[in-house]
């Protein structure tokens, strides 16, 4: 490992569980441990279970599982190094430099330049937009009418046309050419040479929920396209994990959120008092947005453009939402494009009575449906109705969903039970998470029942430390005939002679590796609290014989296979085998 396994624990210590997954993950107490929804497949009903005491997650629906640590590795698809030190900064514990990893160092500096580099370049941009050059970003800034304290508060700037200009001011702060094009200001071009990302645009700069710079976007002010160009994905910037304006959104500690389009409409809304506003970044909204918004908000009221690709928009987000547990609302503008327009054409108090009247997503969807059919036809009723009712389908509250079929009784004129029924029917057919069988892990080749007695034998011997004294003298790990097997044993054996509980958060990290980590929860996680000493016997002998069954006979086929087998050797192993499976262990 990068780190002593003594730093290690004491990161996991100090980093509650419940505490982090909290920041992404709501979660409910119950019965003792904390539910939510899991953050690792879509769900309706949750299944994502916290145990605070052993620290450790499980989902009974997709059957991920871990620690704290693993919680990180996956959530955030960092690897094991990355996720310690993450975790580290969380409870500022300071780690020591020196058993960094080579490439974890060099990735950190990397990173921590380019945060530097782009604030160095941000404000290059700034003094550009104040200079002669920026005179047309200025004027298309007055005539948005966007204000000089909202400038400053977002860091407008601008990339100047001079053909090289950020390349020049990079190379004057002593970038190298491979840093500079590491950051996604620079091109290479097909004939070799360094160009501006960004040319005569008004720039945005992208900041993180740290206020680190981690990108920018750009507006192009004359003709040509694309009309807005946002930084590649680089080491620092990806624009599917973050949101514009979210750092100052979180500012506000409100729990409701307003998700607009574009870089403009969030700077208008901002100015004009409503400071809970974020827009996604040139591209759709996506469920690892909802990662990032769940940490900050219950609720979003979704509010693009009201023109047909907005609508579209909207119907993509909805379920993204939905699926991630947030609450979803949408609001469209009357008389205005987007919500810009609206506030310069009728004023702050006009749109802040504007944003009472968001509805709820299942009445924008079903209006959608509606304004597109004519009741007084009975093809287009019953279509209508078809649609509406699938839509009802997808509410997971039995009295919301009563109340939908209600109101589309009264507006179709068609009874209560017939709507409820297809209601009912449409609910049925829809898809369900399949729920995984079978262990992880499985090596090739070995059958569940001696993967299940390998399993059996080290989660009796955690659960139930004096069985260990019992098979000691008879049971050693090399039986298990699996590198992890054995180093997972031996691992509990040690917790067991030092006279320690087993915990299966504390076993796993000796572990890197995502899968190996997996599996150790998977076998120390379950439990029979209700089976009995005669039942525990009979499993612990049963599991025993069919290992001493299966190792033996490996031995035996390996010798018989030899090109010339040793006739002695193989009888020595039968009897060994023989005798080893009259083997009975009594726990009396």
């Amino acid at each position: 490992m990068s780190y002593p396994h003594n730093i290690i624990e004491e990161v996991r210590m100090n980093n509650d569980i419940v505490d982090v997954i909290g920041e992404s993950v709501q979660l409910k107490q119950q019965s003792g441990n904390y539910v939510g929804l899991c953050p690792f497949h879509h769900e309706k009903t949750p299944s994502f279970h916290v145990n605070a005491r052993g620290q450790f997650f499980h989902c009974f629906g997709c059957g991920e599982s871990g620690d704290v640590i693993s919680y990180v590795m996956k959530s955030r698809n960092f690897a094991f190094t990355d996720a310690i030190k993450y975790l580290a900064d969380r409870v500022h514990y300071p780690l020591p430099e020196d058993s960094y990893s080579g490439d974890y160092k060099k990735s950190a500096e990397l990173r921590q330049t380019l945060y530097e580099m782009n604030k160095k370049a941000a404000k290059h941009f700034y003094e550009n937009l104040q200079s002669s050059d920026g005179y047309l970003a200025r004027k298309y800034l007055d005539e948005r009418r966007i204000t000089g304290k909202a400038r400053g508060v977002y860091g407008l700037g601008y990339a100047s046309y001079k053909s090289g200009d950020m390349i020049s001011f990079l190379e004057k702060e002593g970038y190298s050419e491979e840093v500079m094009l590491k950051s996604g200001l620079v091109s290479r071009g097909k004939n070799g040479r360094l160009y501006d990302k960004f040319f005569n645009r008004l720039m945005f700069p992208i900041i993180d929920i740290h206020d680190r710079i981690i990108g920018f976007g750009g507006r192009i002010l004359e003709e040509g396209n694309p009309k807005y160009l946002n930084s590649p994905e680089t080491p620092v910037f990806n624009k599917s994990n973050n949101l514009y304006s979210m750092n100052l959104a979180i500012k506000e500690r409100t729990r409701e959120l307003i998700l607009v389009e574009g870089y403009m409409d969030v700077i208008a809304l901002y100015q004009a008092g409503f400071r809970n506003v974020v827009a996604a970044l040139g591209t759709s909204f996506n469920s690892n947005h909802t990662k990032l918004l769940k940490k900050y908000a219950d609720r979003v009221i979704i509010l693009f453009d009201s023109d047909e690709a907005g609508e579209k928009a909207v119907l993509r987000a909805i379920p993204v939402l939905k699926e991630s547990g947030i609450e979803a609302k949408v609001l469209q503008v009357k008389d205005a494009k987007d919500p810009d327009e609206y506030i310069k054409r009728f004023g702050r108090d006009s749109f802040a009575e504007l944003l009472k009247t968001a509805v709820p997503h299942i009445e924008f969807q079903m209006g959608l449906e509606r304004r597109s059919r004519s009741l007084a036809n009975i093809e287009e009723k019953v279509s209508y109705t078809n649609e509406a009712a699938k839509i009802i389908s997808s509410i997971d509250n039995e009295i919301e969903r009563e109340v939908y079929v209600q109101k589309l009784a009264e507006e179709t004129g068609i009874s209560p039970d017939s709507i409820k029924t297809e209601v009912n029917k449409k609910q049925a057919l829809a898809a369900y998470p399949t729920r995984p069988t079978g262990l992880k892990n499985k090596p090739a080749g070995e059958k569940s029942g001696l993967i299940s007695a390998k399993r059996g034998i080290i989660n009796i011997i955690s659960y139930h430390p004096y069985v260990y004294s019992k098979i000691s003298p008879v049971f050693k790990p090399f039986y298990l005939n699996d590198p992890f097997l054995e180093k997972l044993y031996g691992e509990v054996e040690s917790c067991i002679k030092a006279g320690r509980a087993v915990y299966a958060a504390e076993i796993i990290n000796y572990f890197e590796d995502v899968g190996e980590r997996d599996a150790v929860m998977e076998i120390l996680r379950e439990r029979k609290e209700t089976e009995s000493k005669t039942e525990l016997e009979k499993s612990l002998n049963d599991y025993i014989k069919t290992i001493f069954s299966a190792y033996y006979s490996e031995k035996i086929k390996s010798e018989k296979e030899q090109a010339e087998p040793d006739i002695t050797k193989i009888k020595e192993l039968t009897a060994k085998k023989r005798k080893q499976l009259k083997t009975v262990i009594s726990l009396k």
